[in-house]
């Protein structure tokens, strides 16, 4: 299948239907980024203790690597939803 083939099946399968794939995925960014960042801000102690402090990987930042392991699956879900 050549590329203009792909991009003419993409456009046909998404016509209708641009603005449920933007929700959708603005939700999932939601979810996936902000939730693990308010965790570590509010983990290292406050959102001026987050911002002044030095870059190095400490208990909030692993606790955000964590958190992102554990929302995995909804990425996934997020990428099989997009592909089906």
């Amino acid at each position: 299948m050549k590329n203009k083939e792909i991009k003419r099946v993409a456009r046909q399968q998404l016509k209708g239907q641009w603005g449920t794939a933007a929700l959708f995925t603005l939700l999932f960014a939601a979810v996936y980024y902000f939730i693990p960042l308010i965790l570590e801000i509010n983990l290292s102690g406050g959102f001026n203790t987050w911002v002044n402090k030095p870059d190095n990987v400490d208990g909030p930042a692993a606790s955000t690597f964590l958190i992102t392991l554990v929302l995995l699956p909804l990425y996934i879900g997020y990428l099989w939803t997009f592909y089906s």
